[in-house]
């Protein structure tokens, strides 16, 4: 209604669920934000802080899933009508994020690099003297 009276207002929009989502965007919402993406993947990133991953590692594996995962919303989005089909693209699309996220982890053991991680460098060499040599 808001888009008949009013069609050049953006709407931004907080949706709580996939489903709701694809209503927004159906219903002709501008910008609309999966609100438990985010908090998702900042707790994930830091899960893998706490189990040892360096921050780079972590923000990467981060940024992978989130492209990965909008990727796959976008493709699904005009298959939802037809449950079986979207299940079974959805779960394949699953089997493939999970493949390429440890392919990167596999790269990340065989080619260890600190990136930005200035706490994990810190702890493995340790604090820089007052001369800001080691």
């Amino acid at each position: 209604m808001t888009k008949k009276h009013y069609p050049h207002l953006k709407i931004f929009a907080r949706a709580g669920s996939r489903t709701q989502t694809y209503d927004l965007l159906d219903a002709g919402v501008d910008h609309v934000y999966r609100e438990t993406l985010d908090t998702s993947l900042r707790a994930g990133s830091e899960a893998l802080r706490e189990l040892g991953f360096r921050s780079h590692h972590a923000h990467r594996a981060t940024r992978t899933f989130r492209f990965h995962d909008e990727e796959a919303f976008n493709e699904l989005h005009p298959l939802r009508q037809d449950r079986k089909t979207y299940i079974s693209k959805a779960r394949q699309q699953i089997e493939d994020l999970e493949q390429i996220l440890l392919s990167e982890l596999k790269d990340s053991e065989e080619h260890p690099d600190a990136g930005w991680d200035t706490t994990s460098m810190i702890d493995e060499f340790g604090a820089p003297k007052e001369d800001g040599k080691l």
